[in-house]
């Protein structure tokens, strides 16, 4: 019979992949569906946690103060639906817009569920369970390209686009964050068996190579700095760190010439394939967006303490001039950057909740193994990961999986780990199974 640890696990592993298939009914098809079968493991996960509750009559609520933060944020968020909906954005209506902050909310109470009935088990391994998840998505939406299915989000076609995700970018973050998590596995192989060796090898080889067919440049470079800060160790120092990151656009606006001369240097070129002088100093068009905003953070500044509602940056008409130029929609042009999305969308007051959660969540990370979370310190250079990528791409703007896996994060953080749900004998049971495994495996 299975436990319910194991149930609540199993849905956690899949919640990834119901995220993918959400987010492909929503692209094609029906937007309020997408969001709910996007966020159907976690309305299961609570559904069973309230029945498992009630049947036991024993409510137990161990989150820990820090929750509040994301509460704060999907107020802000929820607050922001409701200014897009006074000043009337194209396409959406109350029922898009309560599944649109419901999906962004419900995730973080399923994430809370599956630590309630994890904390306290030493065997608790979430970095193992996120890469089982992560990996069934992936393995999923490859299977998806094979079979031929295409998706209506942003795409190119001479490169590999995951139909059951929200463009072509999400899956060379994802596999960032594969390879993020695998390399401090292959720092410390030097006592490893030969066979350990080339399993660990071979799982970076194929990462890195999807990652380059994928050929997302703008990841590829924070991927080759977070692994650089992390050999030199240079990632604890997490105050410059986090400074660091804020001021990446503007690094960025006026660094061009410099990321050209890297990117085109013989081993780049080889590699990125795409080196033309116009794509790489726009960062692909980027750049001309980022102008844009910042000239409306220094001239206009409407709206910027509480935020102009959903897809504000189309309401104020920010990138019209581009819009025009391009003959695309000004509500579908964002910032391509979470920081500006969410300081132009959600204001001062959302971008500060969400400075707020990353701080923490390093600074927890960091600490993790003085704390004796040894199975968390992994995540550590994930959160820096997202901290950065957050500047230059919309990965992870609330409603998307980036933002999805950053919730997973902060969870572990809002939990009080100090006793298991579940009766004693389940415990016992599944630490007698464990026992038996790693026997068997010696």
């Amino acid at each position: 019979m299975i436990s319910k640890r194991k149930l609540v696990n199993a849905l956690f592993i899949v919640n990834f992949l119901f995220f993918g298939f959400g987010q492909y009914i929503t692209n094609n098809f029906s937007t309020p569906a997408g969001h709910m079968l996007s966020i159907l493991p976690h309305i299961l996960l609570i559904v069973f946690y309230a029945l498992d509750s009630l049947y036991g009559r024993k409510f137990i609520f161990r989150v820990n103060l820090q929750a509040i933060w994301v509460l704060l944020f999907v107020g802000a968020f929820a607050y922001s639906g409701l200014v897009g909906l006074r000043v009337g954005i194209p396409g959406y209506d109350l029922i898009k817009t309560i599944t649109e902050v419901l999906r962004v909310g419900v995730p973080f109470i399923g994430f809370l569920i599956w630590n309630f009935y994890n904390a306290g088990d030493e065997s608790f391994d979430p970095v193992r369970q996120t890469l089982i998840g992560l990996g069934i998505y992936f393995i999923v939406n490859l299977m998806g390209v094979a079979a031929g299915i295409t998706t209506l989000a942003h795409g190119f076609e001479d490169r590999i686009s995951l139909p059951f995700s929200d463009g072509i970018y999400d899956g060379g973050n994802v596999l960032a964050i594969f390879a993020i998590l695998i390399f401090p596995i292959l720092i410390q192989l030097r006592g490893a068996s030969v066979g350990q060796r080339f399993k660990y090898i071979l799982y970076f080889g194929i990462i890195c190579g999807l990652l380059f067919v994928i050929n997302s440049r703008l990841t590829i470079l924070i991927l080759l700095f977070i692994m650089g800060i992390f050999t030199v160790r240079l990632a604890y120092v997490h105050w410059a760190i986090f400074i660091g990151a804020w001021c990446m656009i503007p690094f960025l606006l006026n660094s061009k010439m410099l990321v050209y001369n890297i990117l085109s240097s013989p081993m780049f070129a080889s590699i990125l394939k795409r080196v033309d002088l116009e794509d790489i100093t726009s960062y692909n068009s980027r750049a001309y967006i980022w102008e844009r905003a910042v000239e409306w953070i220094e001239k206009d500044q409407t709206g910027i303490l509480t935020g102009n509602g959903f897809r504000g940056f189309g309401t104020l008409r920010i990138y019209e001039d581009i819009t025009d130029k391009w003959m695309v929609d000004v509500y579908t042009l964002h910032s391509h950057s979470t920081m500006l999305d969410l300081l132009i969308c959600q204001g001062i007051i959302g971008l500060g909740i969400v400075f707020g959660m990353m701080f923490i969540a390093m600074r927890f990370f960091r600490m993790a193994k003085k704390n004796g979370y040894n199975n968390m310190v992994r995540f550590y250079p994930i959160v820096i990961f997202l901290l950065y990528l957050m500047q230059i791409d919309s990965f992870v703007y609330p409603g998307g999986i980036g933002f999805e896996i950053f919730l997973m994060l902060f969870s572990l953080l809002a939990v009080n780990r100090k006793e298991e749900l579940g009766s004693d004998e389940e415990v016992k049971e599944e630490r007698k199974e464990l026992i038996e495994s790693q026997v068997a495996m010696s």
